[in-house]
């Protein structure tokens, strides 16, 4: 079941990503990367083309910082430290 999950995800991904006219990833990315969604692209991320990789990595830009500290102390990330005055 796994990996119709990730293939959901990684279609779901490239047809909001996947246009070559738009070389940004629009802000309203924000709203759709919750954490479910962060776990999903995790396991499909190594088959999602360059172009929807890249916009993806630029769109985690538009996150509020919240949102980042939720995510990352919620999974308790060694490779990730994050401190209140970065």
């Amino acid at each position: 079941m796994a990996s119709m999950r990730e293939s959901d995800t990684g279609l779901w991904l490239h047809n909001k990503l996947g246009a070559t006219d738009e070389l940004w990833a629009p802000p309203s990315i924000a709203s759709l990367l919750t954490a479910a969604v962060i776990d999903n692209i995790r396991l499909c991320f190594h088959g999602l083309s360059s172009a929807v990789k890249l916009k993806l990595l630029l769109g985690t830009l538009h996150l509020p910082r919240r949102t980042v500290d939720e995510w990352v102390s919620a999974k308790r990330l060694p490779c990730c430290h994050w401190s209140a005055s970065t």
